[in-house]
């Protein structure tokens, strides 16, 4: 929800670095007086403390969503918001 609050309903300007096969680009919110870098502030909201779930090992979970099963038998799941 941080990142989305940060993108949706702003005005965005992109300044292409490389034009190769896959395209670096620098993303810049440009909705306010100052220019903000989308690149640099979206990692910061995605890396939020505030964020994390705090499991406890050898606990029963109910009403999580299978996210993803690895050929290796890895489970990922997501808990309910």
């Amino acid at each position: 929800m941080v990142v989305e609050s940060l993108m949706c309903g702003k005005i965005f300007a992109v300044e292409i670095l490389d034009k190769s096969d896959i395209p670096l680009v620098f993303l810049y919110d440009t909705s306010g007086e100052d220019d903000i870098n989308i690149c640099a502030t979206c990692p910061k909201a995605i890396c939020d403390k505030s964020l994390e779930v705090h499991l406890q090992a050898d606990a029963m979970y109910t009403n999580v969503k299978v996210a993803n099963i690895c050929s290796d038998g890895t489970l990922y799941c997501q808990m309910p918001r």
